[in-house]
């Protein structure tokens, strides 16, 4: 039967659902069972609604979710967060297959993706674009990389000071062109 998703609630795990599925408000989506696993929707829908969360385990291997059959369809209805846990892996030239469409099916959210808001917490990565890749029918998350600039929280040792004293202040090493050799 259908299943509905609501505020809060979390459609986890791995295996096979069979009913047309619905994701609405804070509810989440989270292959596998905090480990990496794979949920299929076979030959049936699944909508992510606005304000989902899809929870991705990134690693040698990686969640999914995955569809089969010709009536296999997903559609992305508004914004939606991928929140990202790091498996141990450097994402720098990896390519991470959100969503898995079926051979010979429609193409998954008819070819187009609204980017999420990334949640990189639990990684220390940042960038990265979401996309539809037509060949294999997937979504799929690239271009990630470490992130290991601490500027945006600290100072890194910088401090503001006054130009030194001086005629012209901190120009003062400054020559006129006529002046070099």
């Amino acid at each position: 039967g259908a299943v509905d998703v609501l505020n809060n609630g979390i459609l986890k795990g791995a295996g096979s659902i069979f009913g047309p599925t619905v994701t609405t408000g804070t509810a989440k989506l989270a292959p596998g069972n905090n480990t990496v696993g794979t949920l299929t929707f076979d030959n049936t829908t699944l909508t992510l609604g606005t304000g989902v969360e899809y929870q991705f385990e990134a690693g040698g291997t990686s969640d999914k979710v995955a569809f089969l059959g010709a009536s296999s369809a997903l559609s992305i209805s508004g914004a939606w967060t991928l929140k990202l846990s790091n498996l141990g892996v450097d994402p720098r030239g990896l390519t991470f297959i959100l969503f898995v469409g079926a051979s010979g099916a429609a193409p998954l959210n008819a070819g187009a993706v609204i980017q999420p808001t990334f949640d990189f917490t639990n990684t220390g990565w940042s960038g990265g674009v979401v996309q539809f890749v037509p060949g294999g029918n997937n979504i799929v998350l690239t271009g990630a990389i470490v992130h290991s600039a601490n500027f945006e929280s600290s100072d890194d040792g910088w401090t503001l000071s006054p130009p030194p004293p001086g005629e012209g202040g901190e120009w003062s090493n400054l020559y006129d062109v006529n002046d070099l050799p």
